[in-house]
């Protein structure tokens, strides 16, 4: 016969995966080889990540050669690096070696939280009151009540949208 299988390998390939089989074979594709679409190796973590001094330099260096490209450069005043389940001695020789902040989740951009979840009114307050004391300033030298109420409300909806 050509390229058949015997009924006891059609019954293995049909097998259920379980889990000793899916550890198996995680643990045995080795460290130079990605597991998945994310390009990290399965010894990633282990290997501490990008919280590494040495890859935090690579990293820092392409960004300086897309500010070399583009003309935007990362402002280390205002950047900041997340660390989790990290060694504090090594949290410090990241941040040395790449001078930017440190930060704490969630992060935030405009005092507003990035989530992947819809925000409520006590997560916008800041930027809503940031928005209105810019508004009341402008208002105050140049536009009328009726148009402040039109401003701020297509601000409003304009942030809901975005």
């Amino acid at each position: 016969m050509g390229n058949t299988l015997l009924v006891e390998q059609q019954l293995t390939l049909c097998a259920l995966f379980i889990e000793k089989d899916i550890k198996e074979a995680m643990f045995s594709i080795p460290n130079t080889k990605s597991p998945g679409p994310d390009g990290f190796s399965s010894n990633m973590a282990s290997n501490k990540g990008l919280a590494h001094p040495p890859t935090l330099r690579i990293v820092m260096n392409t960004l300086h050669e897309f500010y070399q490209c583009a003309g935007l450069q990362a402002n280390q005043a205002k950047s900041q690096i997340v660390f989790v389940e990290c060694n504090p001695s090594l949290q410090q020789q990241c941040l040395d070696s790449i001078g930017f902040q440190e930060g704490t989740l969630p992060l935030r951009y405009l005092r507003v939280p990035i989530t992947i979840s819809r925000l409520n009114k006590l997560e916008c307050r800041a930027l809503v009151e940031k928005i209105l004391g810019k508004i009341r300033l402008w208002s105050t030298k140049s536009i009328s009540f009726a148009v402040r109420a039109q401003l701020l409300t297509s601000v409003m909806f304009g942030m809901y949208n975005y």
